[in-house]
């Protein structure tokens, strides 16, 4: 997760590098350098929530669950569309979709200059404790050898 976090920190640091040779000057301050990590974290849990639920010898399928939830949560989300561009049904979720949350917020911070709104963060920071904790519980369980009575099942 610690990689994750590293990794999503240079990537902004080369993409904000990029945008201020384009002339676009970002307000920066500790608020989005703290949404990059509980963003990232929160993934990262998620992701570690998949691979402790997949048997060690099927990770393929861990792989292709994470790839979809991945494409499903970018395209639902406002990401690439307006949320008033979505059918009615799928409206309420690409607006609460935690990848909307998150591009608010980062929004917010470096475009609009606007402080963060706390239940945006709350929600993130929630749902951050609990696929960290959830997937680290699961990651040490499949790697302690826990199986159930069936064997691999």
């Amino acid at each position: 997760m610690i990689y994750e976090v590293v990794i999503v920190i240079l990537s902004s640091v080369m993409i904000l590098a990029v945008g201020l040779a384009l002339g676009f000057i970002p307000v920066l301050d500790l608020s989005f350098v703290g949404v990059l990590v509980l963003g990232t974290l929160m993934f990262s849990g998620l992701g570690a929530v998949i691979y402790g639920l997949t048997p060690k010898e099927k990770m393929f399928v861990a792989e292709g669950v994470a790839n979809v939830l991945v494409f499903l949560l970018m395209f639902v989300s406002n990401a690439f569309y307006s949320v008033s561009q979505f059918p009615l049904a799928l409206r309420e979720v690409a607006q609460f979709s935690p990848v909307s949350i998150i591009n608010d917020m980062v929004r917010d911070i470096i475009i609009y200059q606007q402080p963060l709104e706390l239940w945006q963060l709350g929600v993130i920071a929630i749902l951050t404790v609990v696929f960290v904790a959830a997937g680290s519980r699961l990651l040490s369980l499949r790697e302690t050898g826990y199986e159930t009575k069936e064997g691999s099942s």
